[in-house]
């Protein structure tokens, strides 16, 4: 199925992504909007603002009744999408304006976690659950969703992320200058290795 939505957005689209379900998406702009769309009829039931600068990336949590949002303003938003409320925000201890290119969630060993986290009407599949945040910088920060605390950041070699991906203790991080690192979360001083992907011309 095709369809155009005349008008979505005020300027250029950043990131889409669709709900569990297939039926729902999501989009985020260059106007600082982000958008819930019902694919089928093409109505946008709502719509996200808080953000100040370049929105960089969506993150589903769970079943999508909560979603994250990154923003080149150096905050993570987390939202409620029944009520478009921002009911959290996350942002980098040791340096508030570095801003946030990427973004992954991974769920992790529920031991690992914290218990009885607080919690409001808002807030949904939170338990669990690792967010992964890549910054202008080069360093990656963790977080816990559900306590909402900073677990750790890698240092930097330079140069920004653009890219995350998780397992329960493994990150693979690719970077603006074309390096992949591999970090072992257990002891992220240094990654494990770190290389460069070579063109290959034929």
């Amino acid at each position: 199925m095709q369809r155009t939505i005349e008008e979505a957005h005020f300027a250029e689209v950043t990131k889409s992504l669709f709900f569990p379900s297939g039926q729902v998406g999501l989009t985020a702009s260059l106007d600082f909007s982000i958008k819930i769309w019902d694919i089928a009829s093409g109505a946008n039931p709502r719509t996200f603002l808080s953000h100040k600068e370049r929105i960089t990336d969506l993150a589903m949590i769970g079943k999508g009744r909560n979603f994250v949002s990154s923003s080149l303003d150096g905050f993570i938003k987390l939202w409620d999408c029944a009520s478009g409320t921002n009911f959290n925000s996350f942002k980098r201890k040791d340096s508030f304006k570095d801003g946030v290119t990427s973004l992954n969630i991974t769920t992790v060993n529920s031991s690992k976690s914290p218990k009885n986290s607080p919690k409001n009407a808002y807030e949904f599949d939170t338990d669990g659950k690792r967010l992964l945040a890549g910054y202008v910088s080069g360093v990656i920060c963790a977080y816990d969703l559900a306590s909402k605390d900073q677990i750790f950041t890698t240092p930097s070699f330079g140069s920004e992320v653009v890219s995350i991906w998780s397992n329960d203790n493994t990150i693979l991080s690719g970077h603006k200058d074309g390096y992949i690192a591999n970090w072992d979360i257990r002891d992220v001083s240094k990654p494990l290795t770190k290389f460069k992907l070579s063109l290959i011309h034929i």
